[in-house]
């Protein structure tokens, strides 16, 4: 939309590479196909666009920031304008930009419409790595689980797990068999809806001890 409302020849959306030595193109649009973007501005970008301002490469005293050999190597590929998406006071990420269909250069009221978009950019690139660190947090979480569920399936001896609610939340093979209770019928009841009296007294004994604790106890003295 922003193409089609400037008017735009060509347009690209790049990001820091992980390495953090150059770009790669997020999103391309209008140029010829096999137009490599890596080689165009793999060289200083970022220290260069970091005042958040954009740069016209049609400006010899803006284009000076970079290397000539550079500003040629944008140009030969349609390149006339870079407006940087900072976030954090870094830049995240840049918009490259051709001039218009006719010819014609973006005046400063166009540069300053990329501005806030890029701005916007930033917000919606920040908030999508976050949410990818997020969901990778989640999943190392889903194979711990996913590992401690197998240590409790696979132990010889009966083991179940209680809430601070006092309902079951785990319940092992070992104490299906044990117990004579499967986990189906378990999980999810209080200890009192699963175990007889005797047993009860026993548990909430035992539970009672090494909550206490002492001096003497195993536990107080690790």
């Amino acid at each position: 939309r922003v193409r089609a409302t400037l008017g735009l020849e060509r347009m690209a959306l790049l990001v820091i590479s992980p390495d953090g030595r150059g770009w790669e193109p997020l999103y391309v649009e209008g140029f010829p196909a096999g137009t490599d973007l890596r080689v165009a501005l793999v060289s200083g970008v970022g220290g260069r666009l970091d005042d958040g301002h954009a740069v016209s490469l049609e400006d010899p005293f803006a284009a000076r920031r970079f290397a000539s050999g550079e500003v040629m190597a944008w140009r030969e590929r349609g390149i006339h304008y870079l407006v940087p998406c900072v976030s954090s006071e870094r830049t995240i990420a840049a918009m490259a930009v051709g001039g218009r269909d006719g010819g014609e250069p973006l005046n400063s009221e166009d540069l300053a419409l990329l501005a806030g978009i890029a701005g916007q950019v930033a917000t919606a690139l920040e908030n999508g790595r976050l949410y990818s660190e997020l969901r990778v947090k989640a999943d190392e979480l889903n194979r711990l689980r996913e590992f401690s569920e197998n240590i409790i399936a696979s132990l010889n001896e009966g083991l179940f797990v209680v809430g601070l609610d006092g309902r079951i939340l785990r319940w092992n093979p070992s104490l299906e068999v044990l117990y004579g209770v499967s986990r189906a019928q378990a999980v999810g009841r209080r200890l009192d809806e699963v175990f007889d009296g005797p047993f009860l007294a026993a548990l909430r004994a035992a539970m009672e001890s090494e909550a206490g604790g002492g001096e003497g106890h195993p536990r107080a003295r690790k």
